[in-house]
C-alpha cells in the first residue's frame, strides 16, 4: 500500500503542506514546477511562503476545517495566473496543526468569466431593451433597460413570458414571429406595440434573432427600442402637413374661384378639367403624388385668364389678332402667378404647357414631343374634352362625341396617344358622359 508521501507526490495538481507560519514543509513536483521563481532569484519554498503565508496563518487561527481562496500568481515568462486554493486543516498529535493547499489553475475560466461580465456590462449599459427567451416565449434574460422599459425588475421579468408584455390583440402576431424565427432561422424586424406593468401600450421597434445550439435554433434574442417619441413626432408632422395641405387647397380653390366668379361662362371648367385629368392619370397608373399635382394644375390651368379683360373672355364673336395674342399669353401669366408657390411637382410647367401640342403647333413656346411634360399632356387632352363639350359665348356645346373624334383624329400627332387611350377607357367605364350636349362627370374614378 503506497505511503502518504507517494500519494502526495502523485497528486496531479500543485499540492503544498504548510506550517502555521506559512513555511513550506512539503510540496509535490507539480507545485515545484508551477511555482518556481528562478526569474526573481527565489527558491520555490520561499516564493510559495511569500504567496500564501498570510492566508495560511489566518486559516489555521480560525479553526475552520476547510477554506477556499483565490490568489493571483505572477508566473515568470507567462504572465499572471489565477489559482483556486483549497486549504484543509491537518491536526497532528505531536506536530500541531498544518495546512494542506491544493491549487487549481482557473486562469482561463476566470478570463472567460471576466469576458462574460464585460459583455453583460455592455448589454446592461445599452439603451435598448434586450431579452432572451425560449422558443415558447419564456424569458430567461433581461437587461436593465428592459426592466426600465416594462416597469419590472430584471428578476421579475425572468418569471414572465414575452406574451405577458404583448397586448392581447397582438399575441397572434407574436406567435407568428417566434414561429418564423424558429423555422426560417433569420432575423425578423417589425414595429409593434408592447405592454408595460401598468397595462399601458407603447410603440417599439423590434429585432428578433435566433440563438443556435449545435446548429439548431434553441432560443430567441429580442432587442426592442421605444419609439414613442418618434411616433409622436410623426403624428405632429402629419398634423402639420395636413394643416399646410389644407391651407394650400384653400389657396388653390380661392384662386380658381376668383377666375370663375369673374368669368361666368367658364364657371366649373377648371374643376372639371382637374377631375378628368386625375381620372386619366389614375387609369394610366401614375404615382398618387404626381396625380395630386396634376389635379392642382388642372384646377389652376386657366388662372392666367384673370389678366384678360372680361370683354374679350365673353366676346360672342371671333377674336382679333391682338385679342388672340392676349388670350395666348394666359399660360405664361398663369405660371407667373403661381411660380412662387413651392409645389412638390412642377405644377407651373403643367399650367405653362397645357396648350402645347406634340407636333409643335401649340403655344406659347411651340414645344414638341417629350419636351412637353406628362402632366401638361394630360391636362391638354382633358381641357379639349371639357371645352368642346361645353357651351361658350361664341358657340354652343359641340358634344362629347365631337370631342372624342377630335382626340381620335389627332392621336399621336397633337395629343399623347396613351392619354387619348385612357380617355376612351374612362368614357367606357362611365366616368364621363353627355347630357343635353354637354360633357358631364358621372362618378369619382
Amino acid at each position: 500500500m503506497p505511503d502518504h508521501k507517494t500519494i502526495f507526490s502523485n497528486i496531479p495538481l500543485p499540492a503544498i503542506l504548510l506550517s502555521p507560519e506559512g513555511a513550506v514543509l512539503e510540496s509535490n513536483a507539480s507545485a515545484q514546477s508551477t511555482f518556481s521563481d528562478t526569474k526573481n532569484g527565489a527558491d520555490t519554498a520561499r516564493a510559495i511562503r511569500n504567496w500564501l503565508a498570510d492566508e495560511v496563518t489566518d486559516f489555521l487561527k480560525s479553526r475552520e476545517a476547510y477554506a477556499l481562496i483565490e490568489r493571483d500568481w505572477e508566473a515568470p515568462g507567462s504572465g499572471p495566473r489565477r489559482f483556486n486554493v483549497r486549504l484543509s486543516r491537518i491536526n497532528g498529535p505531536e506536530t500541531g496543526p498544518k495546512a494542506m493547499a491544493i491549487c487549481s489553475d482557473i486562469t482561463e475560466r476566470f478570463k472567460a468569466q471576466e469576458q462574460i461580465h464585460h459583455q453583460l456590462e455592455i448589454i446592461n449599459s445599452s439603451n435598448d431593451a434586450m431579452l432572451s427567451m425560449a422558443l415558447d416565449g419564456k424569458i430567461f434574460f433581461a437587461n436593465r433597460s428592459a426592466a426600465g422599459l416594462y416597469g419590472y425588475t430584471a428578476r421579475e421579468l425572468l418569471d414572465r413570458s414575452i406574451y405577458d408584455l404583448t397586448p392581447p390583440h397582438l399575441k397572434h402576431e407574436m406567435r407568428r414571429v417566434l414561429r418564423e424565427v424558429r423555422k426560417r432561422c433569420h432575423v425578423v424586424r417589425l414595429e409593434t406595440l408592447r405592454r408595460n406593468r401598468a397595462g399601458v401600450n407603447f410603440p417599439v421597434s423590434d429585432s428578433y434573432s435566433p440563438i443556435f445550439s449545435n446548429g439548431r435554433p434553441c432560443a430567441v434574442s429580442l432587442v426592442s427600442r421605444d419609439i414613442s417619441e418618434r411616433k409622436e413626432s410623426e403624428l405632429a408632422l402629419g398634423r402639420s402637413h395636413a394643416k399646410l395641405r389644407n391651407i394650400l387647397d384653400e389657396t388653390v380653390n380661392a384662386l380658381s374661384m376668383t377666375l370663375e366668379k369673374r368669368d361666368q361662362y367658364t364657371a366649373g371648367h377648371q374643376q372639371k378639367v382637374a377631375c378628368i385629368s386625375q381620372a386619366i392619370g389614375q387609369d394610366m397608373g401614375l404615382d398618387p403624388n404626381l396625380l395630386d399635382s396634376i389635379h392642382i394644375a388642372g384646377v389652376l390651368h386657366d388662372i392666367g385668364k384673370i389678366c384678360i379683360p372680361m370683354a374679350i373672355l365673353s366676346k360672342p364673336s371671333s377674336l382679333s389678332p391682338s385679342e388672340m395674342e392676349m388670350v395666348r399669353n394666359h399660360p405664361k401669366n398663369g405660371l407667373d402667378i403661381i411660380k412662387a408657390i413651392p409645389f412638390p411637382h412642377p405644377v407651373g410647367d403643367y399650367i405653362h404647357q397645357h396648350h402645347e401640342r406634340l407636333d409643335g403647333s401649340g403655344y406659347p413656346a411651340g414645344l414638341k414631343g417629350d419636351a412637353i411634360s406628362l402632366g401638361a399632356r394630360i391636362i391638354a387632352v382633358a381641357d379639349v374634352l371639357e371645352a368642346m363639350g361645353a357651351h361658350r359665348p361664341y358657340r354652343p356645346a359641340l358634344g362629347l362625341e365631337a370631342a372624342l373624334d377630335e382626340l381620335k383624329a389627332h392621336r399621336g400627332s397633337k395629343y399623347d396617344p396613351a392619354v387619348c387611350d385612357s380617355v376612351r377607357n374612362i368614357v367606357d367605364q362611365g366616368f364621363i358622359t353627355a347630357q343635353k350636349g354637354e360633357v358631364i362627370l358621372c362618378q369619382s374614378n
